[in-house]
């Protein structure tokens, strides 16, 4: 909401792309990601091989498919409300969202159960204090391709951007989920400091600079009502 203060979406094509990350593309991706994990199960009868495919493989191009695809809808059917890159960030995040809520409560749910306070804990370190952004930022890569074609006069442009982002989106959470089911607890504390954070780092240096640029054409752009005196200053 804060980025998007300048030029704030509807109310309704907010919670719509909540609703959508939180309901369809949770519950689309968990029968994918289910189905792909039991058939590579079965045909090869190892549960590492499953697990893989199911983490490494099948979540990453399943997530981010579903969690991207609202965001597209968005720019095509309602391109009034999709201006360029700081709104495909901002609907792709707060899919994302929606989507991690809902999936964050299975996982601790499904730990607590399993493993008790112990398993609760080390979950929540892990998806709630190391990687809570994760998903949002992983949308938002989708997200900043359609802003892009959004506003391109190129039409390769306008095809290639959304599909380079989804790539970026799904080569990030591919990276994630590997590095913590191959190298485990240490392996994603290492990857965190050395990778993750200065990604994070440079993505919100973009962000915010996107956000400057947007309030300096904002008020470029109502010099002329100013001066005329249809609109105060401030």
């Amino acid at each position: 909401r804060w980025l998007d203060r300048y030029d704030p979406e509807p109310a309704w094509a907010l919670a719509g792309a909540w609703l959508w990350g939180g309901g369809v593309a949770t519950f689309t991706s968990y029968i994918i990601n289910t189905l792909a994990g039991s058939v590579t199960h079965a045909v090869t009868g190892s549960a590492a091989l499953a697990s893989f495919m199911t983490s490494s493989v099948s979540a990453p191009l399943v997530e981010e498919f579903t969690k991207g695809l609202p965001v597209v809808l968005i720019l095509l059917f309602f391109r009034r409300e999709f201006d360029g890159v700081m709104d495909g960030i901002v609907y792709a995040g707060v899919v994302a969202l929606g989507f991690a809520t809902v999936e964050n409560v299975l996982y601790y749910g499904r730990n607590f159960m399993t493993a008790g306070f112990s398993g609760l804990f080390v979950t929540f370190f892990v998806r709630g204090l190391l990687d809570p952004f994760g998903h949002s930022v992983y949308t938002a890569m989708t997200g900043i391709g359609c802003g892009i074609a959004r506003v391109a006069r190129q039409k390769a442009v306008r095809y290639i951007a959304p599909l380079a982002g989804f790539a970026v989106a799904v080569t990030m959470h591919f990276l994630w989920n590997s590095i913590a089911l191959i190298a485990g607890g240490v392996g994603v504390v290492v990857y965190y400091i050395l990778i993750w954070v200065p990604l994070l780092l440079a993505f919100l240096a973009i962000v915010i600079w996107i956000g400057t640029r947007e309030a300096k054409l904002i008020r470029t752009m109502l010099d002329f009502e100013v001066t005329s005196r249809l609109i105060t200053a401030d």
